[in-house]
C-alpha cells in the first residue's frame, strides 16, 4: 500500500515520529502532498520531533527562559553559577508565551544539549579514571540530572516581592526603578522555592546531589548542593547560607526521621542515605535505593505527604516575572528557623555524618562551640528552646 493514500492525520503522526530535521526535510521534499502538509502543520510537527529529540526535563528548562518564566534577576543570578558550562540563561531568546515551539526554542533547546552533553562526558571521563565505566542508562540518568541541576538553579526569587501580601502590595512596594537597579539590596536577598525539588523523585534528586564531584560548574554546585559554601564571609555565598541546601532538603524528606530510632539510625539509614546522596546510580548504589523505595512505601517510616511538614510550609506569594508583571505562586520554601529549630536529633546526626564524607558540607553554622561532640550540646539546647511565635500555624513567614 502506497504511503499517500493515507488519511492526513496519519501522515501527520509519521512526521512527529522523526528524531531528527534532517529526516524531515528529505521527507518532505519527496512529493507535494507531503510538502503541503508539512507546511500547514509545521509547528505540532516540529513540536513532535523536538520532544523526541529532547528529555522532559529540556522543556522544564526552556520554560525558564520564556518571557512568562523567571525574571531577568533569577537568570542572572543563575547565570552567574552556570559561568564556562554552555548554559546561556542570560541570552535573548525571543521565546513565547506558553509552550509553543518554533525556530527559537528549537534553537534554545539545540544548544541545553550541548552544554548537557559536555557535561556528561566531562563526568564518564572522570568516571573512567577512577576505573568506573558508565552504560547508557547511567548516562540518560546523569544528563537527565544536570538538567536539573540548571532548573532547580532557577528557583530563587525575590525576597522583597514574595513577602509581600499579594500582587498589588508587591506593585507598590518594588517599582519599576528597584527592579531594574542590580546594586539594589533586592537583588542582594533571594528566597528559594523547593517546589521542584520536592517534585522529582529520590532517584532524579539524589542523582542531581551525585553530580557535586565531577561538574565543573563549582560555583552552582556551593550555591545549590553543598552545605557550606567554601568562604563564608563572600557575600554572594552568605546571601544563600541558610536557604538553597538540597542535600539537607533530601536528608529531611526522603523519609521521615522523626521516626527512627537511634538504633535504627545507626545500623542503616546513615549509611544508604550516604549510598544514594553521594553515589547517584552510576556507581554501584542500586541496592540502596531498593532499600529506600522500600523504607518510603513503609508506614513506619515513610513521610506521611509529599514534604517534611515540619520544615517546610507551601504558601502562595507573588513572584516577579519581568516586563513589570506579578503572579501568585504556590511556593514551598522553608520555615523560620528550619534548619537550626526545627531539626530533629537524627537529622542533625544525618548532617553531621555527612560532613565527615563530603568535602562541603556545613561548618560552624551552629557556632563556634560546635564540633564532633559540640552536637549533643546542640541538640539540648534545641529540645529547651522556648516557642518564639514560629508555629505552624502560617505565621512563621514574613
Amino acid at each position: 500500500m502506497s504511503l499517500f493514500v493515507l488519511p492526513p492525520e496519519i501522515l501527520l503522526q509519521v512526521y512527529c515520529s522523526l528524531s531528527d530535521f534532517r529526516s524531515f526535510g528529505a521527507l518532505r521534499s519527496s512529493c507535494r502532498t507531503l510538502y503541503e502538509l508539512s507546511k500547514t502543520n509545521l509547528r505540532s510537527i516540529m513540536s513532535g520531533i523536538v520532544h523526541n529529540r529532547h528529555p522532559p526535563e529540556a522543556f522544564v528548562l526552556l520554560d525558564q527562559y520564556r518571557p512568562n518564566g523567571i525574571c531577568s534577576a533569577q537568570r542572572d543570578w543563575a547565570s552567574r553559577y552556570c559561568r564556562n558550562s554552555g548554559f546561556k540563561l542570560q541570552g535573548n531568546w525571543d521565546l513565547e508565551y506558553g509552550s509553543a515551539i518554533g525556530v527559537n526554542e528549537v534553537d534554545c533547546l539545540d544548544r541545553d544539549s550541548r552544554a548537557v552533553r559536555r557535561q556528561v562526558e566531562l563526568m564518564v571521563r572522570m568516571l573512567a579514571k577512577g576505573g568506573d565505566v558508565v552504560n547508557a542508562d547511567e548516562v540518560e540518568t546523569m544528563r537527565r540530572a544536570v538538567y536539573n541541576f540548571v532548573i532547580l538553579l532557577c528557583q530563587f526569587h525575590l525576597s522583597e516581592v514574595i513577602e509581600c501580601k499579594d500582587v498589588e502590595a508587591a506593585e507598590e512596594e518594588c517599582d519599576e526603578g528597584m527592579l531594574k537597579n542590580e546594586d539594589s539590596e533586592l537583588f542582594e536577598d533571594f528566597t528559594y522555592d523547593y517546589s521542584y525539588a520536592a517534585s522529582l523523585s529520590p532517584k532524579d534528586l539524589c542523582a542531581v546531589i551525585a553530580l557535586e564531584p565531577y561538574t565543573d560548574m563549582v560555583e552552582g554546585v556551593l550555591a545549590l548542593v553543598a552545605d557550606e559554601s567554601e568562604d563564608p564571609e563572600d557575600a554572594e555565598d552568605a546571601a544563600m547560607d541558610n536557604e538553597a541546601r538540597l542535600k539537607r532538603f533530601a536528608l529531611c524528606n526522603l523519609i521521615d526521621c522523626s521516626k527512627v530510632s537511634e538504633t535504627f539510625f545507626e545500623g542503616s539509614v546513615k549509611q544508604v542515605l550516604a549510598d544514594c546522596l553521594n553515589k547517584g546510580l552510576w556507581r554501584q548504589s542500586a541496592n540502596s535505593f531498593k532499600i529506600l523505595e522500600e523504607w518510603r512505601k513503609d508506614p513506619k517510616i515513610r513521610l506521611d505527604g509529599e514534604f517534611n511538614s515540619r520544615l517546610f510550609k507551601k504558601k502562595m506569594c507573588p513572584v516577579y516575572c519581568g516586563d513589570k508583571e506579578f503572579r501568585m505562586k504556590e511556593l514551598l520554601l522553608l520555615k523560620k528557623g528550619g534548619w537550626m529549630r526545627r531539626t530533629n536529633n537524627v537529622e542533625r546526626k544525618l548532617f553531621d555524618f555527612h560532613h565527615s564524607i563530603s568535602p562541603w558540607t556545613y561548618e560552624g553554622e551552629f557556632g563556634d562551640e560546635y564540633d564532633e561532640e559540640g552536637l549533643e550540646v546542640v541538640a539540648d539546647w534545641h529540645d529547651t528552646v522556648e516557642d518564639d511565635g514560629w508555629g505552624d500555624d502560617g505565621s512563621d513567614f514574613e
